[in-house]
């Protein structure tokens, strides 16, 4: 498919917009007015709707299910403002299900949705999971929710506004909603090489010439690789499709989290305990400790240029809340 010179922005409706890199069969564009990155063509609905089926799902190990419920308690309390004994929260593409059973254990009627039925059998079969509390489809849902939690899905959607717009629509007066994602072109993850050069940079070159990788690469356009993410988002766009979805302006807040200092690291994938202490693990702990030292070094250096703002972190958030 031949692109037009000037493709409008899918969030502003901007026709400043580029392509910065070629990638599979898509290309990946930015705009410059309200800093999104986006897949160029689209995939078609029914082609994502068969893509993601056990894609995404992967099933935590028995000792790490108790962990990351106990982990989304500390993270709901902390997003939400609970207000009330009592309320109804929907986990809006929930995946393995540790935010409906967190918010079952926080006294909250939890509600799950997710489009993989393996990931919903896995709830079922794990969490107890009851028919009566899944939502096959939110636009037709005829229960509204004080609290919806929608965690890394909307970069995986072909219109996010819309997407928006339908938890709105089933969200109660005074209700919220945490919308977490990626955050594009954020400075944090240049501090894990393993990520940016492995996953974005090398798989780069297989598509566009090392020139052109390089400049992307120093553009940011990470974790926009159709078809898997087909947006990348920022504070911008992300406030204009909160008002495009129907709220306020001061209904409408803009959070960041931040990634995991050792996550994707040298250091813990050498240092991983769970694994076999063969002769080979050992040696090879030794070989490489003097670059794990250096890789801790950096850790720290990040730590603090996020902490003063250098740094901008690697996870977004949006937070909505509907007044009236």
């Amino acid at each position: 498919m031949q692109e037009k010179p000037n493709e409008l922005c899918p969030v502003c409706d901007s026709a400043q917009t580029y392509r910065i890199i070629n990638w599979n069969e898509y290309s990946i564009r930015h705009c410059k007015k309200c800093i999104l990155m986006y897949a160029h063509p689209f995939p078609t609905e029914e082609f994502l709707n068969e893509f993601y089926q056990g894609f995404l799902f992967n099933i935590p190990e028995k000792k790490e299910v108790r962990q990351q419920i106990d982990n989304r308690k500390s993270e709901l309390n902390r997003l939400f403002d609970f207000n009330t004994e009592k309320g109804m929260f929907l986990d809006n593409g929930g995946g393995t299900g540790s935010a409906y059973k967190a918010a079952s254990e926080l006294n909250l009627s939890s509600y799950y949705h997710d489009l993989d039925k393996e990931a919903e059998t896995f709830v079922i079969n794990e969490h107890g999971l009851k028919p009566e509390f899944i939502i096959d489809n939110v636009k037709n849902s005829t229960i509204h929710f004080d609290y919806i939690f929608s965690d890394n899905v909307i970069e995986h959607l072909l219109d996010p506004i819309d997407y928006v717009k339908e938890m709105r629509e089933v969200l109660n007066k005074d209700g919220q909603i945490i919308i977490k994602t990626p955050h594009g072109k954020n400075t944090e993850l240049f501090f894990y090489p393993l990520i940016t050069i492995r996953e974005y940079f090398l798989k780069a070159i297989k598509y566009n010439s090392l020139l052109k990788s390089l400049q992307a690469y120093f553009k940011r356009f990470w974790h926009c690789d159709p078809p898997r993410h087909v947006y990348s988002f920022s504070d911008k766009n992300l406030r204009i499709i909160g008002r495009k979805a129907g709220f306020k302006e001061s209904e409408i807040e803009v959070l960041y989290y931040r990634l995991p200092l050792f996550q994707y690291s040298l250091t813990s994938a050498v240092f991983n305990f769970k694994k076999r202490h063969s002769l080979k693990t050992i040696l090879l702990r030794i070989i490489v400790l003097p670059i794990v030292a250096l890789e801790i070094f950096t850790k720290v250096v990040q730590y603090v240029l996020v902490k003063i703002k250098v740094l901008t972190p690697g996870g977004i958030i949006l937070k909505l809340k509907k007044l009236d």
